[in-house]
């Protein structure tokens, strides 16, 4: 199996997780990428991190993304996954890698942010899906 696929024993039991303990309701699930929303405002990705960090032995490389809603914090999409989708999530819509496992995009533009995106809007989750599942195994 890819590193970048999967598996739905292991996707049931991740997104049941973070339900759960982060309060996200699940959007979209395929083979290749979770898609999850942020119930509550402000959730902190620090947060996040620590329980992706306790599942990283049993998630591997699967590809996450939690969408937070827009408001007043500048986060809009956390992107937990495979170092070469996240650079290339990076290239392509800008943000940046973080320790090599996460990507963030802020809403805000490139010029005004590193963490902001490219174009002249921020991209939508369809968007971004849709890129991640033309990204070949």
């Amino acid at each position: 199996m890819e590193k970048n696929v999967i598996s739905e024993k292991v996707s049931q039991w991740l997104t049941e997780v973070l339900e759960k303990r982060l309060n996200l309701k699940l959007v979209y699930k395929s083979p290749k990428v979770i898609h999850l929303k942020c119930v509550q405002a402000g959730l902190p990705v620090k947060r996040v991190q620590m329980v992706l960090n306790v599942l990283a032995d049993e998630v591997g490389d699967c590809n996450v993304l939690i969408e937070y809603p827009l408001g007043t914090q500048r986060l809009k999409f956390f992107g937990v996954g495979n170092f070469w989708v996240n650079t290339l999530l990076s290239r392509k819509f800008g943000g940046l890698v973080s320790e090599d496992r996460y990507w963030v995009l802020n809403n805000e533009a490139h010029l005004y942010s590193l963490y902001g995106y490219i174009g002249t809007e921020l991209p939508t989750a369809q968007d971004i899906i849709q890129f991640m599942e033309e990204i070949p195994d």
